[in-house]
């Protein structure tokens, strides 16, 4: 009796489910023993129920060694969406914006010297931080699962142990990019990739939320909103040092 199962079978709730065949010799190599639950290759189901059409992946992998090893990367990720490289090339547009408004408006004019240092050095440290951040979360692989990964190994490691009179072990194919989903595993439909632990796509970083690179999107939200709490803060004293100094004149 081998372990995969490779004919089309009923649901647990009498609907037809699609088994995806497997290639021929991995059924011989799963063989069960002594009753071992077979692993059964099903189809998941997409929100509308019925399989789309298989697209090219809109994800590439570039290699640059100089700037790898300043950013830590091995290789880069990047996303090629149009909506998502604007949305991320506005994000840079709006921390110069507010670079020059602060740097012209509030601390060159400030009449303390101090009050210019502290400020510039650390709203500067939490802008550059933030910056860093993005473009980790931008160019870091968010945990896409590799196409064709139903081999014997993947199988064994993604299929959940069977419960108590269970005779199967489920695992579920991408309709869309026919890739073995791990748990918690959600296909992207801007990057077109299964992506382990999706949160959400993200168009201002231009790529998905997932396993590898969520703490990158934190930190990223994070000093952003640092940044702007510190920038608010030295608005309004500046405000206040512009109002005092005009009652002053009076």
């Amino acid at each position: 009796c081998s372990m995969l199962q490779s004919a089309d079978r009923p649901a647990a709730d009498g609907s037809a489910t699609a088994i995806v065949p497997l290639p021929d010799e991995l059924p011989l190599e799963l063989q069960s023993h002594s009753g071992e639950p077979q692993i059964v290759v099903k189809m998941a189901s997409g929100r509308s129920g019925v399989a789309h059409l298989q697209q090219p992946p809109r994800t590439a992998r570039l290699c640059w060694q100089p700037c790898s090893r300043l950013c830590g990367i091995q290789q880069f990720w990047f996303v090629q969406d149009a909506c998502g490289i604007t949305c991320a090339a506005f994000t840079w547009l709006l921390l110069l914006f507010a670079e020059a408004v602060l740097l012209f408006v509030v601390l060159i004019p400030a009449p303390s010297l101090a009050f210019k240092i502290v400020g510039a050095i650390v709203y500067h440290c939490l802008a550059f931080m933030a910056g860093c951040s993005h473009v980790r979360a931008v160019l870091t692989d968010p945990g896409t699962v590799p196409l064709n990964n139903d081999t014997k190994e993947n199988l064994l490691r993604l299929a959940p142990a069977a419960g108590d009179g269970q005779q199967e072990r489920v695992v579920y194919r991408c309709p869309r990019c026919s890739c073995i989903k791990p748990e918690r595993a959600h296909h992207c439909s801007i990057c077109r990739r299964c992506v382990r632990r999706m949160d959400h796509h993200c168009p201002w970083v231009n790529n998905c939320v997932g396993e590898g690179n969520q703490k990158f999107f934190i930190l990223f939200t994070g000093y952003i909103a640092l940044t702007s709490f510190f920038a608010i803060y030295l608005c309004i004293h500046e405000f206040i040092i512009c109002i005092g100094t005009e009652w002053q004149g009076e």
